[in-house]
């Protein structure tokens, strides 16, 4: 897998901050936490994000939503290097559910391009 850096971003806030810590991410949102978020671009033009609990001494459960919907996104699996969709480890509750223990990490893939915010009918109409 070719993949080169757009950046790394370090999320250790909650509130307005978090909102702009996640500026031009393709995370839009995430429960508040302490985090490491590497951002990557696949050579087929995908996005990549690696997720970082940087808490080292607690684990942390956050629910994460992507830029585009969870069936699109795929994770590495860990042990095998196989993509697969990405797991929810607690997929009775809303969101995508990930749980990180203390310095752990999750890598995911998604599409090149975010997907399109939805249009508000009436403007759709004109």
């Amino acid at each position: 897998m070719q993949l080169h850096s757009d950046g790394a971003r370090q999320i250790d806030c909650g509130g307005e901050t978090l909102s702009e810590s996640l500026k031009d991410t393709p995370i839009k949102e995430i429960s508040e936490g302490a985090y490491e978020l590497g951002l990557l671009k696949h050579e087929d033009g995908r996005r990549a994000v690696i997720l970082v609990n940087h808490d080292m001494a607690f684990t942390t459960w956050p629910t994460v939503k992507f830029d585009v919907p969870d069936d699109q996104v795929m994770e590495v699996d860990r042990v095998t290097g196989e993509t697969v969709h990405a797991v929810d480890d607690s997929p009775t509750m809303p969101g995508l559910q990930l749980s990180l223990d203390s310095g752990d990490a999750r890598f995911f893939l998604l599409p090149a391009q975010a997907a399109p915010e939805s249009v508000p009918a009436a403007v759709a109409a004109k």
